[in-house]
């Protein structure tokens, strides 16, 4: 399964263009393995959940800050309830 296409399963991304431009956004070509970049759209993906808009969500996914505890328990429960 590449990339893309793990996003999309894992539900962090909707569909393969949005996947692939969540890539790009957060600039994931700059990480060296493919768990990173997952790791850094899941990241996003929380932050987002958290109420962020897309510009803090992309600016602190990249910086690799963690939402509160208790608000990333909370995205990760909806993205898996998504």
């Amino acid at each position: 399964m590449n990339i893309v296409e793990k996003l999309v399963s894992e539900k962090i991304a909707t569909n393969p263009f949005h996947a692939a431009n969540m890539l790009n956004v957060l600039e994931c070509g700059k990480l060296e393995t493919d768990e990173q970049r997952v790791d850094r759209c899941r990241l996003y993906k929380a932050w987002k959940l958290t109420g962020e808009n897309k510009q803090e969500a992309r600016r602190k996914a990249i910086a690799g800050e963690q939402p509160p505890e208790q608000m990333f328990e909370i995205a990760a429960l909806e993205v898996n309830n998504a």
